[in-house]
């Protein structure tokens, strides 16, 4: 009976220690990633029993995103600070092979979070946001929440994904290429793309 409560001690003891070191590892890297903008806004990643609450605000402004994330999950899923202004900030994270996304954190009480899949091109000036739903491109200006819808050709990949390379957009031009008919027995073809954004 003696050996059983050491053994059940020592093994409770290495549980208890593995714990604390994996929080310690998710405190660094979540730590790294803590940010102050040149426009005074701020990320702050709080980890408490192996979870991840994110704090996000301004000298006027202090909010917490309401998922929390798990601590021990890939580098690349972790929300990074992306583009920011004034107005609100934009986090970068992804989820897995062709899976992305943006989460709009608003520095506004009145403004929603919006969560975008596949981003492909932001213009900070116009704040003109590109992003697909598998069938068309959708500019959404994220200060007027205007969305322009740009029909885009065939597909016959997996993913519309696949068949875009080149997304660019500016104040007032959308640019990209497109490969298709994108089937096993064709050739791709690639074709440029430009659309006046009003």
């Amino acid at each position: 009976m003696k050996y059983h409560t050491l053994i059940f001690f020592l093994i409770s003891q290495f549980y208890s220690f593995s714990l604390k070191s994996q929080s310690n590892h998710c405190i660094e890297l979540y730590g790294a990633y803590d940010t102050i903008t040149k426009d005074g806004n701020f990320i702050k990643y709080h980890v408490s029993d192996l979870q991840v609450k994110l704090e996000y605000g301004n000298n006027n402004y202090r909010a917490y995103y309401p998922d929390q994330f798990d601590c021990d999950v890939a580098d690349s899923w972790v929300p990074k600070l992306k583009y920011d202004n004034r107005d609100f900030m934009l986090l970068h994270y992804g989820c897995g092979s062709s899976c992305w996304g943006l989460i709009l954190l608003p520095l506004n009480p009145k403004e929603q979070i919006k969560v975008f899949m596949n981003d492909l091109a932001y213009d900070p000036e116009s704040t003109n946001l590109v992003y697909t739903d598998n069938e068309n491109l959708l500019i959404e200006n994220l200060s007027t929440h205007n969305i322009k819808t740009v029909k885009l050709p065939k597909c016959e990949a997996a993913s519309m994904i696949y068949c875009l390379d080149s997304v660019s957009i500016n104040k007032s031009e959308l640019k990209y290429q497109f490969y298709g008919p994108n089937r096993i027995d064709d050739k791709p073809i690639m074709k440029k793309y430009n659309v006046k954004i009003k």
